[in-house]
Formats: C-alpha cells, structure tokens, sequence
C-alpha cells in the first residue's frame, strides 16, 4: 500500500537562477521557457521563490562581443507569480532595461 503524506503547510517555493547558457542562434533564445537559460536545466513555472539574474561571469559572457543571452532575457511565461527578484549591483543602461523588463512580471497591467 503506497504511503500517501499530506502536504506541507508552508513550503517554500523554488527559486530559479539565470544562466544565459543558451546561444544566442534564433527567436526564443532568451526566453525565460528556454529551461537551459536557468541554471539546473528547469524554468520556472507557478508560484517560485526569488529569480535571480546575476552577473554573468562564463567565459562567453566576459568576451568582447557577449552573447545576447548574457545580458537580455524575455518573460515569455504565463501564470508565473514570483515572490521576490534579485538582480547583480552592478547597473548598466543593459540592466535598466532587464530590470523594466523583469517587472512586468510583478505587474503585468501596467505592461
């Protein structure tokens, strides 16, 4: 007979991490669905946790010409409802953009 065990109250969501791992070779490459731009190969979906965008620091993110994924991401998930974002300190206008970008997912009327 299989043990059936009764939800947790209070589970913490998971959280997600961006890792632009996906070249930049065609549409969609930056898409937040595409589960090789978040580090352990799974995106986010539902309720999570925290995203996290941080600096990237792979040798295809530190060269001269940097993949797109490295810098730009699109939210092309529904139905995502994200308790917290965090993003690297360090501000370029790249990141300024990311950043309005990101918070259409806190409140997409306004998008």
């Amino acid at each position: 007979m299989p043990l059936l065990l009764p939800a947790v109250a209070g589970a913490t969501p998971p959280s997600f991490t961006w890792s632009g791992a996906t070249p930049l070779t065609g549409p969609g490459a930056g898409n937040w669905s595409n589960t090789t731009n978040w580090k352990g190969l799974s995106a986010p979906s539902g309720s999570v946790g925290t995203l996290t965008f941080p600096a990237l620091t792979s040798a295809a993110c530190t060269t001269t010409f940097p993949p797109g994924t490295c810098y730009q991401s699109n939210n092309d998930l529904t139905g995502l409802t994200v308790n917290a974002l965090t993003t690297s300190t360090a501000a370029s206008s790249d990141d300024v953009e990311q950043l309005q970008a990101l918070m259409k997912i806190m409140d997409p009327e306004d998008s």
